[in-house]
């Protein structure tokens, strides 16, 4: 880096430059928004006209618009073959500011480099325009003493959406300013040579320090994209429902009805990203359409009512036929059973098949540059190599002495310098699953106002689509063994500077794993007898997962994820809910409290004393992980009803403004978004009007 004051026209000498040191690093999350800016304007209507006593037609729709807009630190430019970009991004050894320069007393050499554009921010804006409508008939008929109900009707829903990107760079005319360059006799620098000036080129110096870019040359090689998104479904609904026979319960009712869909939509990328004329992530443009039939059929079986060990005991039966136009057929049903022995208590349970159509943007996303933060276990410096990831890396082509390559240099942990690719797969298929639940709720007679209930579920999802982590394909290829997902990665294994380097990696969805989720759910609602204090209240929702586990692969090992924090996905063992309400009147309070259990993650930069548990070993091997404590946010709200049927609500989340646990491995800051802003407190009023 620059360590002195520039000579002439912004130069630096070659004496002038330092090595790069500690106290040099960027901190990049710094400039990365917390709170993001968004404006909704929504707008909704409804209607209902009576054509006949028992014929009516009914309508409605929904526009909504979102403007949002996200912040990134500054983008990590670089020149060169070595930081995985074109020969003609080198800064020429003509540069006036290559310090090698032959003018200068310098061989002429062609420079790699790397320039943090702290200067400017990356920008990200979305509009987003939402609008659905759905138009029908309904009515009711009698036939064979029988009442049924029926519909008919069309939905229509599309989604569009337009983004601005700020920030990325136009390589075609960086390759311009990193060229020959040269001080003219007006002392402006000029791209190319005297007599062959490049018209409207504003050179470059990558090798300025840090806010050292002037805004001429930002305004050269910087560029705005500008990208569509469609999202687009049509429907047709057709049902029927009524009572058909009288059983020892009551009548046995059913429904049943039919529908037909399309779905479809498109990614039109910026005509300079999809060209990869860019420095961000290049995406391809991409679109595509599916339909479906489907048809079903449900009955209510009530078997006993109001007879001793049975107040009410009814089954519940259901399938759905579906037929795709890419995927082909399938056929999914359920069961599910109520039962009151006695007025008080009621179990209740079901047993269903599932099954989940990859989305458009699943199916069809176009390719697309991901620049991916992640640790090499290959690199000799990872904390945690094992002979055993020492032997595959080797045995890989990645030489002995590997120093995994990032934007920062040689060391373990960064962003790649190649880009990895991203993208949709239209080979994906369907998810199916079974979830089974079985529960009871108590409601005792001899306290007014409670109602506990308590749920047991379990659902268990095969061939569910998901993208393999970087992190995940690297463990299973050199510490597992796992030659599948070798296959996911290319790396550079001819001798030579970059040997053993990362250069692709495809992070592509996959219908591979496998999840068995297991848990219960407390549920109790106490609403208090009225005293002259007024009326209070007391709620608590609380869901515990005990199983969640989940394999990449048939073949691969059973993983625990209870408990586990991933960028994203945590995966908390307990979240409750629990809340006191007050009301007197007109008016009323409520105080709340959110719960999130204690997570552990993977250590990504052990030893340097920034995990919780630096020193953690597992049968002698370094397996250091960070401990992100349970947390809890108190909320509280008062309101006041007014005569006019309306309320006003005034409030604040987070009143003891709880900072968020600490965590290493969030995308672009310090901890997970699922969390509240840290050290912050969010406080709204509300007015609602009823009419």
């Amino acid at each position: 880096r620059p360590g002195a004051t520039p000579t002439g026209a912004g130069r630096y000498a070659l004496d002038q430059f330092v090595p790069f040191a500690a106290q040099d690093r960027y901190n990049f999350a710094a400039d990365n928004y917390l709170l993001t800016p968004q404006t909704r304007t929504s707008l909704y209507t409804k209607g209902r006209y009576d054509l006949t006593d028992s014929i009516s037609f009914r309508a409605d729709a929904m526009y909504n618009e979102r403007r949002s807009e996200q912040q990134l630190a500054g983008f990590p430019l670089s020149g060169g073959p070595l930081l995985g970009n074109p020969d003609n991004t080198l800064l020429s050894g003509e540069s006036y500011y290559n310090p090698y320069n032959a003018l200068y007393g310098g061989d002429g050499r062609d420079l790699t480099w790397s320039h943090r554009l702290t200067e400017q921010a990356r920008v990200y804006q979305q509009n987003v325009k939402t609008f659905h409508t759905y138009v029908g008939l309904e009515g009711s008929f009698d036939f064979a003493d029988r009442y049924f109900n029926w519909d008919v009707g069309y939905a229509f829903n599309k989604s569009d959406q337009n983004d601005a990107q700020v920030g990325d760079a136009n390589m075609l005319n960086l390759a311009n300013a990193v060229g020959p360059s040269f001080l003219d006799t007006d002392g402006v620098v000029r791209c190319g040579a005297a007599g062959a000036v490049i018209d409207g080129c504003v050179p470059f110096n990558p090798l300025s320090p840090a806010g050292g870019v002037t805004p001429e040359m930002l305004n050269y090689i910087l560029f705005t994209a500008s990208d569509a998104f469609q999202n687009r479904s049509e429907s047709f609904t057709a049902n029927l429902s009524g009572e058909i026979v009288a059983l020892p319960g009551g009548m046995m009712g059913f429904a049943a009805g039919i529908e037909s869909r399309k779905e479809s939509g498109f990614d039109r990328p910026d005509a300079f990203v999809a060209a990869g004329y860019t420095s961000g992530n290049a995406r391809l443009p991409t679109s595509g359409a599916y339909d479906l039939d489907e048809i079903y059929g449900e009955l209510l079986l009530p078997l006993l009512s109001d007879v001793p060990f049975a107040q009410l005991l009814e089954l519940s039966l259901a399938s759905r036929y579906s037929d795709y136009s890419n995927f082909g057929d399938t056929t999914n049903s359920k069961a599910g059973f109520k039962w009151k022995p006695v007025d008080d208590l009621l179990f209740r349970g079901n047993w269903a098949e599932g099954f989940r159509a990859p989305p458009i943007s699943t199916l069809f996303q176009g390719n697309s540059d991901s620049y991916n933060t992640f640790g090499d276990i290959c690199s000799a410096d990872f904390a945690g190599r094992t002979a055993t990831i020492a032997a595959n890396c080797l045995a890989a082509g990645v030489p002995a002495g590997y120093l995994q390559l990032t934007n920062a240099g040689r060391e373990y942990g960064g962003q790649t310098v190649f880009p990895f690719t991203v993208g949709g797969n239209q080979d994906a298929l369907p998810e199916t699953s079974t979830s089974k639940t079985l529960g009871l709720v108590y409601s005792p007679s001899f306290i007014e106002g409670l109602n506990v209930s308590i749920d047991w579920w379990n659902i268990k999802i095969e061939g569910a689509i998901s993208t393999p982590s970087v992190g995940f394909i690297l463990d299973q290829c050199y510490a597992q063994g796992d030659q599948s997902f070798c296959d996911f990665l290319i790396r550079d294994t001819a001798p030579g500077v970059n040997q053993g380097v990362i250069t692709d990696m495809f992070l592509i969805p996959q219908n591979t794993a496998i999840l068995n989720v297991e848990g219960w759910d407390l549920n109790v609602r106490y609403a208090l007898p009225e005293t002259a204090y007024g009326r209070f209240g007391f709620n608590f929702d609380g869901s515990y997962t005990s199983k969640f586990e989940s394999q990449q692969s048939a073949a691969s090992d059973v993983i625990q994820n209870t408990g586990i924090y991933y960028d994203r996905d945590p995966n908390w063992r307990l979240r409750a809910n629990a809340s006191l309400d007050w009301s007197y009147g007109d008016f009323g309070a409520s105080w709340s409290t959110r719960y999130f259990s204690g997570l552990v993650e993977d250590c990504l930069y052990p030893g340097e004393g920034l995990c919780s548990d630096d020193d953690r070993t597992i049968g002698g091997e370094p397996a250091a992980r960070n401990r992100l404590p349970a947390t809890t946010y108190h909320d509280v709200q008062f309101r006041y009803a007014l005569p006019w049927n309306g309320t006003v609500k005034l409030g604040a989340n987070n009143v003891f403004k709880k900072s968020a646990p600490y965590a290493q491995q969030p995308f672009a800051n310090s901890y997970d978004p699922q969390y509240d802003v840290p050290d912050s407190r969010y406080m709204y009023m509300e007015y609602v009007q009823r009419f």
